[in-house]
């Protein structure tokens, strides 16, 4: 007899599946070539919301016991929970002396009754397969980089988009199991100016080498899939969802392939507060050799190095929430840490004094970062404040097809400390390169919205609002072919630069700009060719589309009409009425976001001159509009606009009301 769970798996797989046909959002903005289809990212169908209540002898203890329940009493609620079924946990404040595990347990949510009434203190962490957390969705076996469970030669099938592959071996491999990918890096004498997947050190492509992005040694090239079939007796057909990104996948470099033996799906975290600050966790939710796992709703505060840790593990959402505080505030703090994950998606969340707030550590194939806050990316340099950290982080070799879509923060800092990375794509963010940090007006090399180094290769950056009003962004690019005459960080863009290894003018060669919206030309750029309906003489007869270059070329879009989303079809359901759809790019006018400039707050995105006590606003040509999670944190929340001081009264619910449990994004149509 079939099982009901295995049943509504396998229809999941069905959405899963790729559709030869379905017409992306980008289509016409951005050539095939450069993109995927990043509508199917995070939990598969969103977050469940037909999860009944668990009604076990241990389940109602917990809930009548309330916030007295002690960490086992909860721990046996959890491991007693049959599948799709949660765990309440009713108003209070938990006091918790051991760490939370969900050891091969499937589809069971740890749910508060919100993030302002369910309050979880930890003085003690799960050890969660190496990853330390007080909250842990694990594998029962420790299937990483540096130990795969189970291991298999790839012999065939390497085309972009495939979706059949062949293994020598499929021990302990299930349908519905995750299978991570990979390949031989190329050595660093072999750059030919196009793909490039490097990170030796202090050689060609990388300033420190790959010292904790996740892979296999000398094996970076990543991307984790979701078997849908497996048929044969050795060699065997496997099927995979979805297809392959990357276009250089190659016998030559010895494909292989490599699995947990027993994964965990669809755990969640939602709707109650964590502080683990006491015990000093790496992470406060750990996610490990997850399908499915999500966090929503929830208020994280002050890990030891991360907020939540996405670890070898693919399709996890994290949404709807607010992280606030890591670590040392220096360097290795984070917020969603992807390390390595593929297809995940970190949507709508707050990050108020988090030093980097979605860095891809490891290698992200397929995620998307959409709809952020970050205010105050607090970085103690011994006592110094002057140094501007950055939003998204294209961190780890091999970092391939990331969407930055909505966010409004900070910037992109794509560096090249631990490798290479190609085809991100940042649509319709609002970065504007300095915030305060600590109190402190940030300056210098690092204030730069668009911080693309060598090595960072077919980058899209679409219908952008970048650059600040309030800082000297009086230069355009920064370049080698300027470098010493253009000061660091009076520039929009840092384009190839080498910070440590040598400067790449392949870089600048394979970047598309289109559209975007800066503060130093003070216009949208639509810089083609002298017959698009954009041209300017803004653009000075130069291209910035390459749309020429052999491989991996962008035609000049047809128009300068851009969708709303790069990944979804229509707004969101936590989406409130009221608030402009799509709300940042150069079609937005009227936008009620401004830049603070002087006074208190100055630098500093505002909707009010409240906001902006003894300084006046810059508009921004209107193109910004606040998302959720900025309205949320500056006017439910009451949050400093500088996100200076003390954690804040956070739940979903008052911000974006129930809406905020639904599915993620609309699912995608059936094939």
């Amino acid at each position: 007899m079939t099982r009901p769970w295995l049943l509504a798996f396998l229809c999941l797989l069905l959405f899963m599946m790729p559709l030869s046909v379905r017409s992306q959002e980008w289509s016409g903005v951005l050539a095939p070539s450069r993109a995927i289809d990043w509508s199917r990212t995070g939990v598969v169908g969103g977050i469940p919301t037909n999860r009944t209540q668990c009604v076990t002898s241990a389940c109602r203890t917990v809930t009548a016991a309330g916030a007295s329940s002690t960490a086992a009493q909860i721990q046996a609620a959890i491991s007693s929970a049959r599948r799709n079924t949660y765990v309440l946990l009713p108003s209070g404040t938990y006091k918790l002396t051991s760490g939370l595990t969900w050891n091969a347990k499937n589809g069971v949510t740890l749910r508060g009754a919100g993030a302002n009434q369910t309050f979880l203190i930890f003085s003690a962490y799960a050890g969660c397969q190496g990853l330390t957390a007080p909250i842990c969705f694990e594998s029962s076996d420790t299937n990483y980089w540096g130990s795969p469970s189970n291991l298999a030669n790839w012999t065939a099938n390497y085309s972009v988009g495939t979706t059949s592959i062949t293994l020598d071996s499929v021990t302990n491999l299930l349908v519905g199991w995750p299978l991570t990918l990979d390949q031989r890096d190329d050595l660093s004498t072999a750059d030919t100016g196009d793909i490039f997947v490097c990170y030796t050190p202090r050689v060609a492509c990388s300033a420190n080498g790959d010292n904790g992005g996740g892979p296999r040694i000398g094996r970076s090239q990543q991307q984790i899939v979701t078997v849908t079939s497996i048929t044969g007796t050795g060699p065997y057909t496997v099927g995979i969802s979805p297809g392959l990104y990357m276009p250089n996948w190659v016998a030559s470099k010895a494909p292989q392939a490599w699995w947990p033996t027993h994964p965990v799906f669809e755990d969640g975290v939602e709707d109650l507060s964590i502080d683990a600050s006491a015990a000093s966790p790496q992470t406060n939710v750990g996610m490990f050799n997850c399908v499915g796992c999500y966090a929503n709703g929830i208020t994280s505060i002050h890990p030891k190095r991360s907020h939540i840790q996405i670890f070898q593990s693919i399709h996890c959402t994290v949404q709807n929430s607010y992280f606030y505080l890591t670590g040392s505030s220096a360097s290795v703090n984070y917020g969603v840490e992807t390390i390595p994950a593929s297809d995940s998606l970190i949507q709508n969340n707050i990050f108020e004094a988090v030093q980097a707030p979605y860095p891809a550590t490891g290698t992200c194939s397929g995620c998307v970062y959409s709809y952020n806050f970050d205010v105050n990316e607090l970085y103690d340099n011994n006592g110094d404040y002057a140094w501007q950290n950055q939003s998204g982080f294209p961190h780890a070799v091999g970092d391939e097809h990331i969407l930055y879509e909505g966010n409004i923060g900070a910037g992109i800092y794509s560096d090249n400390f631990h490798g290479t990375h190609q085809f991100q794509t940042a649509f319709r963010n609002a970065y504007n390169g300095f915030q305060q940090n600590n109190g402190t007006v940030t300056h210098g090399s690092g204030t730069s919205p668009m911080l693309i180094n060598s090595f960072s290769r077919f980058y899209n950056i679409i219908g952008n609002v970048l650059g600040s009003t309030a800082l000297a962004h009086k230069n355009y690019e920064l370049n080698a072919g300027n470098l010493g005459t253009v000061p660091a960080g009076s520039e929009i863009y840092s384009i190839g630069l080498g910070g440590g290894v040598r400067s790449d003018p392949n870089t600048a060669r394979t970047l598309m700009r289109w559209g975007n919206y800066d503060v130093v030309t003070a216009t949208v750029r639509w810089c083609g060719n002298s017959s698009d309906p954009g041209w300017t003489t803004i653009c000075a007869n130069t291209s910035e589309v390459p749309s020429t270059i052999a491989n991996f070329a962008n035609p000049v879009p047809a128009s300068t009409s851009l969708p709303a989303s790069f990944y979804l079809s229509l707004a969101p359901s936590w989406w409130p009425s009221g608030t402009p759809w799509p709300p940042i790019g150069p079609d937005v006018t009227g936008g009620n976001v401004s830049i603070c400039v002087g006074g208190a707050n100055t630098g500093a995105y505002v909707t009010s001159g409240s906001q902006c006590p003894s300084g006046t606003l810059s508009s921004m040509g209107g193109h910004i509009n606040e998302i959720p999670a900025m309205a949320c944190y500056l006017n439910t929340m009451g949050g400093p606009p500088t996100g200076t001081g003390g954690v804040l009264s956070f739940d979903a619910s008052n911000c974006y009301g129930q809406a905020q449990r639904r599915q993620t994004h609309p699912a995608p149509n059936k094939p």
